[in-house]
């Protein structure tokens, strides 16, 4: 009977923050016009997995305005692999096509490359992700370089997974522009595919103020690619 109880207190306490950071979220901004509300897809395809070594696709898109307004569409593909101590390693390129003011619809370019480390495994697990962006092609500035350093704890479970995710960028000649705070669900399917969906709240540092945006964020992955072949 005790062990019992403390499962139960367990499965509450895994959910309680996440979840209570998600709905609250949700009323917030549900008070406020609804047009202050983004909301942020993502569709992610596993094209090849084969040991330590991932290749995967990803689409994403941005819509503002009560979803009336599509501003921001990227198409990137990433490679990984595993190295000792469960540490990962990858890069790949980013292709963004956005609305910047004065210019329309214009096409940005990124070479990203990064390391995450495992701090804790097991039932609750956290890792630590130091990313490196170089930003080419944006036609209202000079490329230049951008590092993130993320931080993202997940309690496991088998179909269902809370999570927190934060995320600080430093840009080169800027210095620190961005905080980015995700809190969500994580749904595990029997066939291997996963579906996340989290309320994130950003602050944007644009000249010498903060500006806060607000999204609910979907990523839902298709594919899981069984070793050596890439056309499941």
């Amino acid at each position: 009977m005790a062990s019992t109880r403390r499962s139960h207190f367990d499965l509450r306490g895994g959910w309680l923050l996440p979840l209570a950071y998600l709905l609250a979220g949700l009323v917030l901004r549900g008070s406020a016009s609804a047009g202050d509300l983004e909301f942020w897809p993502s569709i992610e395809y596993t094209l090849l997995e084969s040991g330590q070594l991932r290749w995967r696709l990803e689409g994403s898109g941005r819509l503002s305005d009560g979803v009336q307004h599509f501003y921001d569409r990227r198409l990137s593909t990433l490679v990984e692999t595993g190295l000792k101590w469960d540490v990962r390693i990858g890069g790949g390129y980013v292709l963004r096509s956005s609305e910047f003011p004065g210019f329309g619809f214009q096409g940005d370019h990124r070479l990203v490359g990064g390391v995450s480390l495992p701090i804790s495994r097991g039932q609750t697990s956290v890792a630590v992700t130091s990313l490196y962006e170089r930003h080419i092609g944006r036609p209202d500035i000079k490329d230049f370089n951008r590092y993130r350093q993320r931080i993202e704890i997940e309690r496991g479970r088998r179909k269902l997974a809370p999570f927190l995710y934060e995320d600080l960028t430093f840009q080169q000649r800027e210095g620190f522009v961005r905080s980015r705070s995700r809190a969500g669900l994580r749904w595990q399917f029997s066939s291997g595919r996963s579906l996340a969906v989290s309320y994130q709240f950003e602050a944007n540092k644009q000249q010498a103020a903060w500006r806060p945006r607000h999204a609910i964020v979907t990523a839902l992955d298709i594919g899981r690619a069984r070793p050596g072949n890439p056309n499941p």
